[in-house]
């Protein structure tokens, strides 16, 4: 009697929790920086990320219990973690770092998470592509050749201080999107996309190959 009490509990806490996460609709998320140069071409800010044996990706990470199952937020929060709160002033990003290291950090009040959310609202799914949930937001930014160089000055200054979550880029680069669409479209698979950034000959993160691939098939706005 017990065993079968037990049992018929465990198979509906289960059936429950599948049924969550199939409501959830999705994992993690992330954000695609990019810019419009003056001759209209478009180019993306990727991060290279160690964990990933150096190859380059968007910014983002899994979903959190008080993200409210909303996918812009998840994007915003990660994806200004790891970009390092480069749209925040350097001048700000001292308080910013103690704030974090005291556990009174509080993400709703940078430049950088305000402008990721703020613009991932205003553009709706247009701008925004999902692949075996993961959400992809691609987002706009004011071009800036020398964030790059920047992001590794800041990253050097506090780099012993910074908790995992913003430090787990290692450099970051601006790649034309139509250099990486042509790659993507010369592969064989996702595994075997290589471009050339600042860093050199460098492979897209296979994942973050198909959510480019999910993007471009759905004929987001971005791509118009």
């Amino acid at each position: 009697m017990n065993r079968y009490f037990f049992h018929t509990k465990f198979v509906l806490i289960t059936i429950l929790a599948l049924q969550t996460a199939q409501l959830a609709g999705y994992h993690a998320a992330g954000v695609v920086p990019y810019a419009k140069k003056e001759n209209n071409e478009i180019i993306l800010l990727l991060g290279c990320e160690a964990i990933k044996g150096g190859q380059i990706c968007d910014f983002g990470g899994g979903k959190d219990w008080d993200d409210g199952e909303n996918p812009a937020i998840t994007a915003a929060r990660e994806g200004s973690e790891e970009l390092m709160f480069m749209l925040d002033e350097d001048a700000d990003f001292p308080h910013l770092l103690q704030k974090k290291l005291a556990n009174a950090f509080d993400c709703n009040k940078t430049k950088t998470y305000n402008h990721m959310l703020s613009t991932i609202t205003k553009n709706g799914t247009g701008y925004s592509s999902e692949y075996n949930g993961y959400v992809t937001h691609f987002v706009e930014i004011p071009y800036n050749k020398n964030l790059p160089k920047k992001f590794v000055q800041r990253k050097g200054k506090y780099e012993s201080k910074l908790p995992f979550c913003w430090n787990e880029k290692i450099t970051m680069s601006w790649v034309p999107l139509q250099d990486i669409m042509n790659a993507v479209s010369k592969s064989k698979d996702c595994y075997s996309v290589y471009i050339n950034t600042a860093c050199g000959n460098t492979q897209l993160f296979p994942l973050f190959v198909e959510s480019l691939k999910a993007a471009q098939k759905n004929k987001l706005s971005f791509f118009a």
